[in-house]
């Protein structure tokens, strides 16, 4: 037996009925003279995004073309761009045999067309003839199509034949599909003709669309128009009334493909196609149905769908069992028993890549033959994942050999555009292929595979993600929630190795003092310094530790015995290490604790979580100070406590006032009151408090406190009138009593709701002593809040507890936060909770411009922090205005966006816009980050708007892949996009992206303008800019390098197409673009105000503009330099003062064409085509190229200035120039400033038209140097 010969097919959806039909002749032919078949279809032939195109068009990375003896490519098939011609290169670079193009023109390979339009004729005949119609419109196809230009000279033929004018009002174009139907219908029905007798659609699914629409709009068929198509295909054969149509010799065209491939193998001469159609008689032409026949298909085997369990069947649970499976092994053993339900077929084979569980939209090299199913023994089902193969064989079957010819179907096997491998099904019945059952079986198997992968992938992640999550940001130490997690595996080891749990809870005493006086990084070094400490003591198995938040320290271990013994050996232990520690440092750099420990039997998780809450509580009420040292006062702090006890018995504190910033207008809200001494050497705030607390003095610190404040607030009305708020600090446990207390209520009443008591974060009350207080602050006026708030347990109880006025959120969450995706995750969840409970989000700590625009978008309400205002005696009314104007800035770029709405990227490589649309966000903020992705791809479906922005910031560099977007959602500068903050981005776009706004780029930013998509822009504002920068703003960089195009409409007063108001440098090296522009004052591309620097290569630009004072090219104001390579540019101005390239009003021109075709007409009061259109100075070079100028005005010219001052060099070029004017020349340069060279020139001034040597002789040039 000899080796079988092999037929490669690439093709799309096989499941189209056509296809379906072409393939089953094409297999029938093929087996007749021994050949395999080996069919590779992608499931659909258009996919409704990108990232399913790629994985649907993976199929065919995986053919190796060597393999066949000849291919059949069915282009029209596969609708993926790029894809045919992809395939196309593969094949001229590596494959020598026979290659057949089906149904499309190909520069490369034979082409072979079905050639049965003209039996259209037949359609248009039949409803002349049989049924006497004369008015017959005629919906088309594509323009680009073979069929739709036969169709429509069969359609005209048949007219002309019968002796019936065409009407073209009556001739339309469609895509080939239902709605191109109903769209011809809805306009037949608005038609001012009224209805034709009859519409031929050139395909039924038109004729579908048409009928679906005329009958749901009260139009009958036939009576009130005949219907007839063209292919007759099942479903408009078995429509409510059935198309009158033509059926197409699908089935012999495909028996005449495989008879044609083994005649160009055998090296024999074809024959051209030629089968006559037959017409389908069906209802909608008014006919009776004379063609439909009923069937009634009889199956093959006495199974039945339900006795089978195909994948329809109610008793399929194939997708559940899937999900259900934790080992890849289990997974697939759940397929491979899943099998039967595609049954039966010849061979099975699953193939996936080695590393499939990574993301690529392509094949490795090495494939994994997983599955293998047959019907013989040549071919034993068989599971093995370690079946290892090289892609190149593609699969090992098709090279077997075997008694009969068989059929092979490529499927890819993908989620997404993530390629997973691919499973093939092989037949011996050439009637037999693959349907929509085992469609949906393939695709079950791929969600299987993509649930597995996600699952494996968030083991992982989740491991990374949790270490974060159950990480202390200060201490590296585990968190409350790390200590959740744990307390399992510590129960789980109490049998072992002791039920007895020792707990002990370690604070630092004045650690909002710390964070005020010295900062936050202070405070972090005295918290870490606490938890070495704590953690050297509880360095022993079996020991935990973990951080609470805000220095809070808890450490657990497990006792078999005495478990309190040891617990207060480890608190000696930790008091001895304190002092140590103390022992070399200033009173104001020493810490203090005070801590408490509890002990228990424990047998269940929730019982160590009581002992561990209850030991805090028990820290929380017993306030124990230790100092460190077990002894007494030194002679040091017997000194410092003097100072301290006259600072309070005669009152020598002082306040500073530290302004609280609202984060929306810039304005001061209120002040933060911080204590200072007057008295000599000027004792700290924790000098004071520690000593106070020493002496059992604190009521009177809380007393002076209030008072002081209240006296200095209510001398000051001036400022504290009612708009601003005064935050006082309370210390905890110390409320205010007696004479004090009225003092409060006299001037809560006067001041009422301007007074915001704080409560730092070691503050506990009774529930019943927070009741009471919260009732009298509530009849009072008075608000309230919490301050340091950041991931402890311990913050979370206090603020579900205490329900404040204002959360102040700690700054330990907002250091370096612009870098850390995480930080800003948190800090969203605050803002959006405290936004959904009614509370005001502070931002407290704000150091940097950094912190202070990241919170600003995060959505904090207020911020404080030395950034916005540092304390000071002086009672501020405004912040600094330059940081006023930074803020006034950063919300112009949020305008009204919703804070908790924002996507921040990073997190995910594919961004789909229909799931953050269905989460209700509006933002995707990308800025730079370490944690966080710099290249990934934003996903829409086309024509589909989101209210959707893109803002890129914070120094971002990277590249963002936009993908049949459409944004809406103006989020600052009236851009959609935002580019700021010095970034360098990337911008490719694929498919239609639709900009319902501008793009803005900051002068300090770069953006590379990519991709093969159409970018369409709209902006209508009074002083508009399509891609840019507006009003008093340069823009950076920008390079535009797209190989499809951009459309730019702006409609408003004053603007610019692509450029700034201010200095700009643009670089157009590749693409199309149409710019149409009105208004006032406008310029295509360049500058309004500042100089422009633009350059063009291999581009194609077209300019339109109505506005009253244009440049389409360059600046208005200021001075140009423009350069042109290998362009085509057009450019059409009407307007009052215009200037086609160079500058309106600026000093200096100077404009470089080569190797271009440049047109301009320029229609206007004073008119520049080239130059300058005012006094400045210009030169103009052209090289190689061809320019056409027409210019009208009063004061007008060509190339040049209007004061005839500029410089013109044309060499080796063809210069044609029509002027009309009210002057003698025509050109804005004379005498030696011209210099024209072997260039061929069309002059013609107000109507008379110049020869070569007139117009020498007009420039004082004499004959011209060399031929033209």
């Amino acid at each position: 037996m000899g080796k079988r010969r092999k037929i490669a097919v690439l093709t799309a959806q096989i499941e189209e009925s056509g296809q379906t039909v072409f393939l089953r002749g094409l297999l029938r032919s093929a087996f007749s003279h021994g050949y395999d078949v080996s069919v590779f279809s992608m499931f659909q032939k258009i996919q409704s995004s990108l990232a399913r195109e790629k994985g649907d068009s993976s199929i065919y990375d995986l053919i190796n073309f060597s393999l066949f003896d000849a291919v059949i490519l069915v282009p029209n098939t596969i609708h993926t761009p790029g894809i045919n011609e992809e395939i196309t290169s593969r094949i001229k670079a590596s494959y020598v045999g026979p290659v057949i193009c089906i149904d499309k023109d190909s520069d490369d390979f034979r082409s072979m067309f079905i050639s049965a339009s003209h039996h259209l004729y037949k359609v248009v005949s039949h409803l002349i003839e049989e049924h006497g119609m004369t008015d017959i419109a005629f919906l088309s196809g594509k323009t680009s199509s073979v069929h739709t230009r036969e169709r429509y000279e069969a359609y005209c033929s048949a007219m002309k034949d019968h002796g019936l004018k065409i009407d073209k009002e009556r001739i339309f174009y469609g895509d080939y599909w239902y709605l191109s139907g109903e769209s011809i219908a809805e306009r037949l029905m608005k038609s001012s003709q009224g209805l034709p007798q009859a519409l031929v659609c050139s395909n039924d699914r038109m004729a579908i669309g048409a009928c679906k629409y005329f009958t749901s709009h009260g139009v009958k068929i036939p009576e009130d128009i005949a219907v007839a198509g063209f292919d007759s295909f099942r479903d408009g054969q078995h429509s409510p009334l059935p198309i009158t149509s033509v059926k197409v010799p699908i089935f012999e065209f495909g028996l005449y493909v495989g008879d044609c491939l083994d005649d160009l193998i055998a090296g024999n001469e074809i024959e051209e196609f030629d089968v006559e159609a037959e017409l389908f008689i069906g209802n909608s032409c008014g006919c009776h149905c004379e063609s439909l026949k009923p069937e009634y298909p009889l199956r093959n085997s006495w199974d039945t769908e339900e006795s089978r369990g195909r994948v329809n069947s109610v008793f399929n649970h194939m997708n559940e069992d899937m999900m259900l499976q934790n080992s890849f092994s289990g997974l697939i053993n759940c397929i491979f028993l899943n099998t039967y339900q595609i049954r039966p077929f010849h061979g099975l084979d699953i193939c996936i890549n080695d590393k499939w569980t990574e993301e690529r939209s392509f094949f490795t090299d090495r494939l994994i033959n997983i599955i293998s199913c047959g019907e013989s023994e040549d071919k034993p089902d068989s599971i093995d994942l370690m079946r290892c193969y090289d892609k190149s064989e593609i699969l090992s079957d098709i090279n077997m050999e075997d008694n009969e010819p068989r059929s092979f179907f490529f499927f890819p096997l993908h989620f997404e555009s993530n390629a997973f491998g691919f499973i093939t099904l092989s037949y011996k019945d050439p009637d037999i292929l693959p349907g929509s059952d085992e469609r949906i079986w393939i695709r079950n198997v791929a969600l299987g595979l993509e649930n597995y992968r996600r699952k494996d992938s968030l083991i992982h992640k989740n491991q990374i993600i949790e270490a974060g999550l159950n990480t202390d940001p200060v201490t590296g130490l585990s968190n409350y929630s790390g200590f959740i997690n744990e307390s399992t595996a510590i129960v789980s080891k109490l049998s072992v190795l002791g039920d007895n749990v020792g707990v002990i809870v370690v604070d630092i005493k004045g650690l909002s003092a710390i964070n005020k006086q010295h900062g936050h990084s202070s405070g972090d070094i005295a918290i870490n310094t606490l938890a070495n400490i704590v953690s050297k003591c509880f360095n022993d198995m079996p020991s935990f530790t973990f951080c609470m938040g805000n220095g809070e320290i808890v450490a657990l271990r497990l006792f078999k015995d005495d478990p309190e013994k040891g617990m207060k050996m480890r608190g000696d232990r930790i008091i001895d290490l304190v002092s140590e520690h103390n022992a070399s440092l200033d009173d104001d750099q020493k810490i203090e604790i005070y801590y408490a420990y509890g002990y228990s039997k424990i047998a269940s998780q929730s019982e160590l979580e009581k002992l561990v809450n209850d030991t805090i509580n028990k820290k929380n009420v017993k306030k124990s100070t230790v100092s460190g040292s077990e002894s007494g006062l030194s002679d040091n702090e017997v000194k410092d406590e003097e100072i301290v006890r006259e600072v309070l018995d005669d009152n020598c504190l002082t306040y500073h006032f530290q302004p609280i910033i609202d984060a929306r207008t810039g304005e001061i809200f209120s002040y933060e009151a911080l204590m200072r001494s007057t008295k000599e050497p000027y004792p700290n705030p924790l000098m004071i408090i520690k000593y106070a607390e020493h002496m059992n003095r604190l009521y009177d610190v809380e007393s002076l406190t209030f008072n002081n404040v209240l006296d200095i607030v209510e001398s000051r009305s001036d400022i504290f009138d009612g708009t601003r708020k005064i935050f006082i600090n309370s210390i905890p446990g110390q409320r205010l009593q007696g004479d004090d207390l009225l003092r409060l209520i006299q001037s809560a009443q006067n001041m009422r709701d301007s007074i915001v008591i704080e409560f730092t974060e070691q503050a506990e009350l009774s529930d019943d002593d927070l009741r009471s207080m919260k009732n009298d602050y509530d009849l009072l006026g008075i608000q309230t809040a919490i301050d340091d708030y950041g991931t402890g347990y311990s913050n979370i109880v206090n603020l579900l507890r205490y329900d404040p006025n204002y959360l102040k959120i700690d700054r330990a969450l907002l250091s370096e936060i612009q870098n850390n995706v995480q930080k800003q995750y948190f800090v969203k969840q605050i803002v959006r909770f405290t936004h959904e409970n009614n509370i005001m989000a502070l931002a407290e700590g704000v150091e940097t411009y950094d912190e202070l625009k990241t919170v600003i978008e995060l959505g904090v309400d207020l911020i404080q922090g030395y950034y916005t205002g540092k304390p000071s005696k002086e009672i501020v009314t405004e912040i600094d205005p330059k940081i006023f104007e930074e803020i006034r800035k950063i919300n112009s770029t949020l305008k009204d966006r919703d804070p908790v709405s924002v996507y921040y990227a990073g997190r995910e490589s594919r961004i789909l816009l229909s799931q953050l649309d269905a989460d209700g966000m509006c933002i995707i903020d990308v800025s730079d980050n370490d944690t966080g992705l710099t290249d990934f791809e934003i996903v829409g479906v086309p024509g589909v708007p989101y209210n959707i922005g893109l803002h890129v910031h914070g120094g971002f560099s990277g590249h963002i892949k936009i993908d049949n977007s459409t944004f809406k959602n103006i989020i600052g500068y009236d851009a959609v996009i935002v580019v700021e903050d010095g970034s360098d981005v990337a911008l490719s776009f694929s498919g239609d992206c639709n900009m319902q706004g501008s793009i803005y780029v900051s002068d300090d930013s770069r953006v590379m303008f990519s991709g093969d998509g159409t970018v369409k822009v709209f902006s209508d504002k009074k002083e508009f800019y399509g891609i840019g920068s507006g009003r008093g703003y340069g823009c950076g960089t920008m390079t535009f390098d797209i190989s499809g195009s951009m459309e730019i409409n702006c409609t408003g007063m004053y603007g610019i197409g692509i450029g700034s108001w201010e200095n700009c440098d643009i670089k157009i090296v590749n693409g199309k673009y149409n710019i149409d522009l009105n208004g006032q004052e406008s310029v295509g591309v360049g500058s309004l105000a500042g100089s422009a620097d633009v350059s063009l290569f291999d581009s194609k630009l077209i300019v339109r503009s109505t506005a009253s004072n244009c440049v389409a090219v360059g600046s208005f104001r200021n001075d140009a330099n423009v350069m042109l390579n290998h362009d085509f540019i057009n450019l059409d101005l009407e307007g009052n003062h215009l200037c086609g390239i160079g500058t309106a009003e600026g000093d200096m021109s100077t404009v470089y064409i080569t190797k271009s075709n440049v047109t301009c007409s320029s229609l206007g009061r004073v008119s520049c085509a080239f130059g300058v259109s005012g006094t400045g100075d210009s030169v103009f070079t052209v090289e190689n190229a061809a320019v056409f100028a027409t210019v009208r005005g009063d004061t007008a010219i060509a190339f040049g200035t209007t004061d005839h001052n500029g410089i013109i060099k044309a060499h080796n070029s063809r210069l044609v120039c029509d002027v009309t004017n009210g002057d003698d020349k025509y050109l804005g340069a004379i005498d030696d400033n011209v210099d024209i060279v072997s260039c061929d020139m069309n002059f013609t001034h107000n109507g008379r038209r110049y020869t070569i040597p007139e117009i020498m002789q007009m420039l004082h040039k004499g004959p011209p140097p060399g031929k033209p």
